[in-house]
């Protein structure tokens, strides 16, 4: 957008890098789901071999870090787009 119209504002530029930024912070996310359920499947199929509990399975360790994994690889796709247009928006303008 810049390079068609050097004399857009910020402003301009940070709205149309949301736009964008949008598309593909959904298809982070639903990368993220993934990566994070495929990554703790074998953690899941050995606990359910083990016949555990289903209280012991939700105080178990391996729960909790799949948890945390989840909501800050969560959080770090949703402040990438935001932060990476913001900055782009202010260096293209200035």
């Amino acid at each position: 957008m810049h390079s068609q119209n050097p004399d857009t504002s910020a402003r301009a530029l940070f709205k149309s890098g949301m736009r964008v930024g949008q598309d593909v912070m959904g298809t982070m996310a639903a990368t993220l789901i993934l990566a994070v359920f495929g990554g703790s499947l074998g953690t899941w199929v050995l606990d359910y071999v083990y016949d555990l509990p289903f209280l012991q399975l939700l105080n178990s360790n391996s729960l909790d870090i799949v948890i945390m994994q989840g909501l800050s690889g969560g959080i770090g796709v949703i402040l990438t787009v935001p932060i990476a247009a913001g900055c782009s928006a202010f260096l293209l303008a200035h």
